[in-house]
Order: structure tokens, then sequence, then C-alpha cells
């Protein structure tokens, strides 16, 4: 059994049906890669961020920024905010701040892991990604997530104090770095809001700043180094027991058959509420549940088989050089 350690997996856990289409079919709807334009955007920043941090820009950094974009946008998205200019703003300030973030050496990045929960549960396997593993001045090493949001504020913040997924890093990079004291976890939050003035007049007065827009447009970029989040042995001992739970549940799921899985998995999605909605919101198997009524004979009309996101020959055995967090040039090419 393996099970994919990520930002969704709280919701897997949250919902029968969602983690038995999901794990014992191992099904996606179909159409399913095809993902919303804010988690494309996720996924592009996500990808800028290990270029530069691993120092591997191919051009300067702007222009690494455009052809990544290009690539993750074959068509311009609809919303204003995840236009090509207002990103390539948003990540020019983010690159400004470089020097105020408080680790002093990248030790990896995107350290893809596979690993058992062992010894008692050893068939049973945990796999994701680090966007990164960092060190301090004074050696502590931490795992570094990067999140992206439409909105920092105060709820957002807190997810991350009993986040599982970030619990589940912490061990992980335990594991990936056994002689190293490893002590947490930074997320590395950056808010793709659309930046003012709201009408496009770069000459309009800032009523927050005083100043014309122009002069402190990046003033409303808003990135923020959150944590360290600590865990304890107490909360490991809780995540290794749930997710051997949930491992088995998952087993046990999968000696149904279709329409016996259909008539007893719970929908608990209509009543688990994270943030300010259910799962069924923004879960990729809401018009099957609610449109098509659950109906197991539209599974293989509406559903294609879910594609394994991790090569396995491609998990990180080796480490590779200390890279350092400082880069050269600057996002808008001078």
């Amino acid at each position: 059994m393996v099970i994919h350690l990520d930002h969704s997996m709280a919701s897997d856990m949250g919902c029968e049906t969602r983690a038995y289409l999901k794990y014992a079919l191992k099904k996606e709807m179909k159409g399913g890669s095809e993902e919303k334009s804010a988690m494309v955007a996720g996924s592009l920043v996500h990808e800028w961020l290990e270029k530069w941090m691993a120092e591997t820009w191919e051009q300067n950094p702007h222009e690494t920024l455009r052809h990544l974009y290009d690539a993750h946008f074959p068509e311009p998205p609809s919303e204003e905010r995840l236009s090509f200019l207002n990103i390539s703003r948003v990540l020019g300030r983010v690159y400004e701040l470089r020097d105020t973030w408080p680790w002093v050496g990248v030790l990896q990045t995107e350290s893809l892991f596979d690993i058992s929960l062992g010894p008692i549960a050893s068939e049973i396997h945990v796999f994701g990604r680090i966007d990164g593993v960092v060190q301090m001045g004074d050696g502590s090493v931490y795992a570094l997530e990067h999140k992206t949001t439409g909105s920092i504020d105060d709820l957002w913040r807190n997810q991350w104090r009993t986040s599982a997924q970030l619990i589940g890093y912490w061990w992980a990079t335990q594991q990936l770095y056994p002689e190293c004291q490893v002590r947490g976890v930074l997320v590395n939050a950056i808010e793709l809001s659309k930046l003012p003035p709201y009408d496009g007049n770069m000459e309009k007065k800032c009523s927050k700043h005083s100043v014309k827009y122009k002069e402190c447009q990046f003033r409303h970029v808003k990135q923020e180094i959150l944590g360290p989040f600590s865990f304890n042995r107490h909360h490991l001992d809780a995540w290794h027991g749930t997710m051997i739970a949930y491992a088995e549940k998952l087993q046990d799921m999968g000696t149904y058959e279709l329409k016996q899985g259909m008539y007893h998995m719970a929908q608990e999605g209509m009543f688990t509420y994270t943030n300010r909605s259910n799962l069924c919101a923004a879960c990729q198997f809401q018009p099957f549940c609610f449109t098509l009524g659950r109906n197991p004979n539209a599974v293989a009309q509406v559903m294609q088989n879910r594609a394994h996101h991790i090569d396995a020959e491609s998990i990180c055995r080796e480490r590779p050089q200390v890279y350092t967090h400082k880069a050269y040039g600057y996002l808008n090419g001078e």
C-alpha cells in the first residue's frame, strides 16, 4: 500500500468515497490532469523557485519565468491575478527579498522520497516531494514547503500548525538526513493576488502609502516565511498511528467490488469543512457524486486509471552538493 503525502491527503482521508475511487479503484476523472488555473500557477511558481534555489537558471530569472509561464499556460488564464505581468511583478519582489530569508544554505531541492512506515508496518509506504531542505547558521536543518494562495490571512496561516503534510515532511526529512538535527518545517508563503491599481493606472495615488502606485506597487506584494513549525514525539506517534489505520482502511476498501463500494462508502465530504468550503467543493469527483448520483455504471464513462505521479526510479537516493540560495541577476532582466 502506497500513500501519497501531499496537500490533498487530508481531503482524501476526509471522505470514504473519494479515497475509495482514488486508492482502491485507482481512478481519476477524465480530464483530471487539466488542473485549475490556480493550481497550474502554483506548479509554475514551485518550478521557478526550484530552479532559483538549485541555481539552475537556463537564462536570467525573468526569461526563465517567461519560458515556464508559456509552457504552463498555452492559453492565457481568465484571472488577471494569474497573468504573466502580475505574477512576474509578485515574483520580482519575492526575488528582491531573498537576502531576508533565514537559511544560509540549501541541502536539497525537490526531494523525492518513498519511505516505509515500518518496522511494524513495513508494507505501507509514504511517497511525496519536499520542496527543499535548508540549513540555518547554527547547523540545524528544516524542511521547506512553498505555498501559493490567493490570500494570506490568519485562517490560512494557522492551518499549518496542525498539518499532517508538514508533520510527514518533518518525519521524511529525518529519514533522509538521520545525521542532522531536523527541527521542523518552514513554509514559504506567496500571495498571488492582483496588485493594485486595479484599473492599471500607475500614476494614481495610493491611499495607503500616499504616493503613486508606480512607486509603491512592490509594497503590496505579500510574501512571508511562516514557522518554524516544530513537532514532538507525541505528534509523530499520532501521525504514524493514523497513517497506519488509514492504510489498513484503504486495504479493506480494496476488497469491495464497484457496486458494493458505492453502496458501503460514506460521503463525508459534504459534512467536512476546510477553510471556507466543504471537501466536495474542490473535489474532482464532484460531478460523479452529485450529477451522476454515484452511479457505478458511469465510472467507465467518466473516469480513467489514475497516473502515478512519481516515478519510483527517480526517487532521490543520493544527495547533490550543498547549494546556497544566493542567486544573481534580477527578475526584471536588469
